[in-house]
């Protein structure tokens, strides 16, 4: 019974011990970046706006718009979050 009290205290010490040392660990600081162009940026007359990806599907949701590049650009994201594999 001592011999298992003492294997128990053994076996917590050690975990605490490993558990402080992989909590004292601090990850390296990221070195990328997100944007290539400054926030400020306006898009130019005539340039798309964003890529029009072609034959992602068929399902569409009304959105209340005049803009038929709005509707496009709806219909596009549905059709990308319905197509994500999500295994």
């Amino acid at each position: 019974m001592k011999v298992a009290r003492v294997f128990v205290a053994v076996a917590v010490a050690c975990g605490i011990a490993a558990a402080g040392a992989a909590w004292a660990q601090t990850p390296p600081p990221p070195n990328h970046k997100h944007y290539d162009t400054p926030a400020d940026y306006q898009p130019q007359p005539g340039k798309p706006l964003a890529p029009r990806l072609q034959n992602l599907g068929v399902h569409t949701f009304p959105v209340s718009t005049t803009n038929q590049q709005a509707q496009l650009f709806m219909n596009q994201g549905l059709n990308l979050t319905f197509g994500f594999n999500h295994a």
